[in-house]
């Protein structure tokens, strides 16, 4: 969803520069609220991406003889 509306940018951008297109105040607009918020939505991914995984939650390693052996380890 955000590339194709970049690619909508892009498109306009190239038609003011090949066929030169007049830009209105609210295209204007519409298009810096575009990019901006396509490089907000990739900063905040990129954020996300760059946390590290918490081990809250995560399974405990079991030995294979415990397995085996049909032995229960209650959590502490």
């Amino acid at each position: 969803m955000v590339s194709s509306a970049v690619r909508g940018v892009a498109a306009s951008l190239l038609g003011l520069w090949l066929f030169h297109d007049v830009i209105t105040s609210g295209r204007a607009t519409s298009i810096a609220t575009i990019l901006l918020g396509s490089l907000y939505y990739t900063w905040v991914k990129n954020q996300e991406s760059q946390k590290p995984a918490s081990s809250a939650g995560s399974y405990q390693r079991v030995k294979m003889e415990d397995v085996e052996s049909g032995k229960e380890d209650k959590p502490k």
